[in-house]
């Protein structure tokens, strides 16, 4: 009928969809602007309860159920508490939860069935909003949040994971913006992060081992998605999403923590080191070898980046804190108990100071403590993460070698590590990071100087010749080696034994010789500086 229609009319007029196809597109538009924004306002809602209003225990009967609700009313959330009760109601049914899942893998399998024919993908998908696509991986993101055993128990999930997510983080052809091919990716982040939240509450017996929402990439879909996955890593930084705020440097930490997910699995760090390997070929070894190399590059700039705004940051910090009085800067608590006597003129000066500022001063400057805070916090966890990353990888030799021996990347390794050496040894700098609390900013410079002495450690003993390309580096400071050793000898321990700073000292006679064109022969197993 829609055909004749469609010819009468003078063939002008687009032929009517069936009807079937019309309900599904309905679905898919109210999914967008009824059922996502609902799930997300619920989640934002209820975390904010969580926040505000601690939540009682689960044995403790109706009585301790009353006095929650009687103290969620006193902190003004009562109105949260009813909405998020609505939201419940209506999203969290025993007939809407299956039927959602069930609409995400039918979805999801007419995605794929669009990619099937290569030659008409490329139209179908340009004529589609990137709604169609992000909004099916958003949906799977809030069901492993709220509800990871349900997600493991769905027959969907698998096939949605690893034939959908994993392959959409690749399409780049058919999703130009890198953003959008993300959403796939906080899809497989949520997986792990999930897992590793399970793993902490269970204790130590969970560490390591694979959890049931990242069980639900196969090991085939995790190999073939590690080299898209270093290919966006590099992508991301590249381009600035227009259509919404975003983080590069939190997208690609997010990036990080699937691969090193999945680089705990036999096969997909195969593919790695295969993929390490080509890198160093003449040819570059092919996509995989130019994949691996862009995001050896990348991970080793980010890092120096990364460590500069953190400790700036830290400075930040530590100037605010320095205008503060003591019974502020060590926190909420600390500033409704009594001040300890100051201790000094300058404290005395400082107390007085801010007894002076008025309320409104006050909560502006604590304001603006806290927003550096969370700033400082944020590039450290990024930091720490790349520096572990490089660690990580560069344990192995096959992989080691791809960073250590290539000249642009061992070059570029080489100053990062001598830039972190810099501004962890430098006496000078630390009197400004010097911060209180600094645990609870991940604020741990011994532990990173032992990561970078023994990331140095890793690329000296696996490719001998790394020292040569340490000693070349413009901004190499000889007695700054000798300084960083000294310091991990006698203050840094617990994170760095003494073999290991025996075998940082036999480095730098070679360190030493190169720097001043002294040669190097091999004597009886050892290495002995001779002048030429």
């Amino acid at each position: 009928g829609g055909d004749g229609e469609a010819e009468g009319g003078g063939g002008d007029a687009e032929a009517e969809l069936h009807f079937v196809t019309e309900c599904f597109f309905l679905c898919l538009r109210a999914l967008h602007v009824g059922v996502l924004p609902a799930m997300r306002r619920c989640e934002r809602l209820l975390l904010e309860l969580q926040r505000k209003v601690r939540a009682p225990h689960p044995e403790g009967g109706a009585a301790a159920f009353d006095a929650h609700l009687h103290a969620i009313k006193e902190a003004g959330q009562g109105k949260a508490q009813a909405a998020v009760l609505a939201y419940r109601l209506l999203l969290d049914g025993p007939r809407l939860q299956p039927l959602l899942l069930r609409f995400c893998g039918l979805a999801g399998a007419w995605l794929e069935h669009l990619c099937a024919d290569s030659a008409a993908a490329a139209d179908a998908c340009a004529a589609l909003p990137a709604s169609t696509l992000t909004d099916v991986f958003a949906l799977l993101v809030l069901f492993a949040r709220k509800d990871p055993q349900a997600l493991v128990a769905s027959e969907v999930a698998a096939p949605l994971v690893s034939r959908c997510a994993c392959r959409w983080v690749g399409r780049q052809a058919l999703a130009s913006s890198p953003f959008v091919r993300f959403t796939a990716a906080e899809l497989l982040e949520t997986l792990v992060q999930m897992d590793e939240h399970a793993a902490r509450l269970a204790g130590s017996r969970l560490r390591g081992v694979a959890g049931p929402l990242v069980g639900l990439i196969d090991a085939e879909a995790a190999s073939e998605v590690q080299l898209p996955l270093l290919s966006l890593y590099v992508e991301l930084g590249l381009h600035t999403n227009a259509a919404a705020v975003s983080d590069k440097n939190g997208d690609r930490f997010r990036i990080m923590s699937v691969l090193r997910a999945l680089w705990q699995q036999p096969q997909p760090w195969r593919a790695l080191q295969a993929a390490a390997a080509a890198s160093l070929e003449p040819g570059g070894g092919g996509d995989g070898g130019a994949a691996f190399g862009e995001f050896a590059e990348t991970l080793v700039k980010e890092a120096v980046f990364l460590l500069a705004d953190a400790l700036g940051r830290l400075a930040d910090v530590h100037t605010r804190q320095e205008e503060m009085p003591a019974s502020v800067r060590r926190g909420d608590k600390a500033a409704s108990l009594p001040a300890p006597p100051p201790a000094s003129a300058a404290d005395k000066e400082k107390e007085a100071a801010w007894a002076a500022l008025s309320g409104k001063e006050r909560q502006a400057r604590e304001a603006r403590l806290e927003q550096c805070r969370r700033t400082a916090k944020g590039f450290l966890q990024l930091a720490r993460s790349s520096l572990a990353a490089l660690l990580f990888l560069t344990d192995e030799a096959g992989v080691c070698s791809a960073f250590a021996s290539h000249p642009s990347r061992a070059s570029k390794l080489a100053a990062m590590l001598v830039e972190f050496l810099r501004k962890l040894c430098d006496v000078k700098a630390r009197e400004g990071l010097r911060v209180d609390q600094p645990d609870k900013l991940g604020w741990h410079p011994k532990k990173m100087l032992s990561d970078t002495a023994q990331l140095l450690l890793h690329a000296a003993s696996r490719v001998p010749a790394f020292v040569q390309t340490l000693a070349a580096c413009d901004n190499l400071d000889v007695p700054l080696l000798h300084t960083a050793a000294d310091i991990l000898e006698h203050k840094c321990k617990d994170h760095f034994p003494p073999l290991e700073v025996q075998a940082l000292r036999r480095l730098l006679p070679r360190g030493v010789g190169a720097r001043l064109g002294l040669r190097e022969e091999p004597v009886c197993g050892a290495v002995d500086v001779v002048p030429v």
